[in-house]
């Protein structure tokens, strides 16, 4: 299922809807609901069909998302279904259903609904009360129109999202909404109208390998089965590429015998384009490019912020409107290659200054960092940006509880909604097939299970898929790499490649945008931006109320105290605002 609304409310199955009728995730949707003493629960279809609702005269069983199911080979996930409902207290959750999940489970009888999340919360939930009902969601909107919530916007909650691009765990965008916890299964008793959870996973930081040869042999040999449990039945699968690696090791993954078809989305065949058709040419894969509109990351907040939900950033949804005009939507299987910079190769470790600006310089871990450090713009309230310092810092404490030597790192990953680039999952599972090898649950546990050490400067994933890179050995990255070779062993070429491409677009011979996203430049100086952000600014909501009086509102965009895609953040915000009335 792609969505779901729960309440305590017994029978309220009309009552939702019409509460939720103005909700752009249910609108168009084919809604199943099922009601009764114990309460309702409404969900939204998806193309994942496998995964049908179980329901008898005692149970209901529900899942979200397309996790592999990982039970017995000889037995089915329905057939299952009654086994793992009758042994539901000793259940390894991530033993049976791999990847981003969540179950429901409801006990008609006792009148009880477990909801169950995944490692990180890759799938996030949820909860809210309305009139002494409990309610839970895996869309903070629609679970703030079902509660009466959606007009209580959280000030804190909005500024958090404009300069971090993520709404801080277990905040939301809205006062009386909150997000449940990751790899928990929460306990709604409706006899007792009240929700309780039992953690079965956290991130502890136990060291579990003796050397890193070793924990690259499991995370190759996780990322295998991954894939071809997901492609056993297929004949034929998408993936993305890209000028990167983690979509040539995707492509190296898929089996042979497959016929492949990958795609990009771009501006235009530029730098970035022409690596990655090299690229599908070199894995036997059909090619698809699809030019963007430089405007296309304007034209597409309306829609997109309305599919990832509040507190979530847009921009990640790269393939809205391209799902349907390239058929993405039409694939049982489309692969990805998300999260792989965060779980393997440490891209939430911060680093000390340079590493961007001269990427051919190895990795240093920057140990001076603070979680706060951002957050040290002076056009806000002070009273506003001290409560949102204060949210950061109990997370960042929580964190530190269990993985005291990098808690700065998982800060950003526990759970996954505090990675901004995660609405790229939320967006893609509900419009088409979508998989993500890299979100596997050995994956995450092999993250947990390692020094940052081992995977600062690819030294993990390098060893792990080299390998699938080996085809493509000659095909430098996008970022001047060699993606077959070692972090070290890069450093000259890469230096030689980044002084080539910096003198090119000094001189113009080589010109326009190279990268693979939008071209926010192009976008800022647009026509349209300005009618927009002209519009929006209308919708001001509780935000002007977190400024100091001495900044008007109205000039907010023309702020230097806040840097572009923070800017992109705001006009998200204001566009919530809009929608609310």
């Amino acid at each position: 299922m792609k969505d779901f609304l729960f309440s305590t409310e017994e029978f309220a199955a009309a009552a939702l809807k019409e509460r939720s009728a103005d909700s752009e995730i249910f609108a168009g949707e084919t809604i199943r609901q099922f009601e009764g003493e114990w309460g309702t629960l409404l969900v939204t279809e998806d193309c994942y069909t496998q995964y049908q609702p179980y329901e008898d005269g005692e149970r209901l069983f529900i899942v979200l998302g397309g996790p592999l199911y990982t039970g017995p080979e000889s037995e089915g996930f329905l057939s299952a279904v009654p086994r793992l409902m009758g042994d539901w207290e000793n259940i390894d959750f991530s033993r049976h259903f791999d990847g981003p999940f969540a179950l429901l489970k409801v006990n008609k009888e006792e009148k009880r609904m477990d909801c169950v999340t995944d490692l990180l919360s890759f799938i996030p939930v949820y909860r809210a009360e309305r009139e002494g009902q409990l309610l839970l969601s895996s869309h903070v909107d629609l679970l703030a129109d079902a509660a009466g919530e959606r007009e209580k916007r959280d000030a804190v909650s909005e500024l958090d999202f404009v300069l971090h691009g993520a709404v801080t765990y277990p905040y939301t965008a809205y006062e009386n909404i909150r997000q449940v916890s990751p790899g928990t299964i929460h306990t709604i008793d409706k006899n007792t109208a009240d929700i309780s959870g039992r953690t079965w996973w956290l991130p502890e930081e136990i060291l579990r390998y003796t050397s890193i040869g070793e924990a690259a042999d499991d995370l190759r040999n996780t990322v295998e089965t991954y894939v071809n449990r997901v492609t056993e039945k297929e004949s034929s699968v998408a993936h993305f590429i890209s000028g990167g690696e983690d979509s040539r090791t995707i492509a190296g993954l898929i089996p042979d015998h497959l016929h492949k078809d990958s795609f990009v989305f771009l501006d235009d065949l530029n730098l970035e384009g022409k690596i990655a058709k090299k690229s599908a040419a070199i894995y036997g894969s059909n090619f698809h490019f699809y030019a963007r509109d430089p405007l296309h990351y304007l034209y597409i907040l309306p829609g997109s912020s309305e599919l990832v939900g509040s507190g979530s950033e847009y921009k990640h949804a790269h393939t809205y409107g391209f799902h349907e005009k390239a058929g993405l939507n039409k694939y049982p299987v489309v692969l990805g290659g998300l999260f792989s910079d965060a779980l393997l190769k440490g891209a939430r470790i911060r680093k000390i200054r340079g590493s961007k600006k001269f990427p051919f310089l190895p990795d240093i871990k920057d140990s001076f960092y603070t979680v706060n450090k951002e957050a040290g713009v002076d056009i806000f309230r002070e009273e506003v940006m001290k409560a949102l310092r204060k949210r950061r810092e109990d997370h960042y404490h929580t964190i530190k509880e269990m993985r005291p030597e990098s808690a700065k790192e998982w800060f950003q990953m526990w759970p996954a909604s505090m990675n901004m680039n995660i609405p790229n999952l939320h967006v893609n599972r509900r419009l088409f097939c979508s998989y993500e090898p890299f979100m596997a649950n050995g994956v995450v546990k092999i993250s947990a299970s390692v020094p940052q050490s081992w995977k600062m400067n690819r030294k993990l994933f390098h060893r792990a898929f080299k390998p699938y890179l080996k085809p493509a050995w000659w095909l430098w990255h996008s970022d001047g790499r060699f993606p077959y070779f070692s972090r070290y062993a890069n450093i000259m070429p890469q230096l030689f490649v980044w002084m080539y491409m910096n003198l090119a677009v000094k001189t113009g011979r080589i010109k326009g945008h190279q990268g693979p996203f939008a071209h926010w430049d192009t976008i800022f100086s647009s026509e349209a931006f300005r009618q927009t952000k002209e519009e929006y600014l209308n919708y001001g909501g509780v935000l002007p109320q977190t400024l100091k009086s001495n900044h008007p509102f109205s000039s907010i965009f023309e702020s230097d105290q806040l840097e572009p895609q923070q800017k992109i953040n705001l006009l998200q915000v204001l566009h919530h605002h809009k929608t609310d009335g």
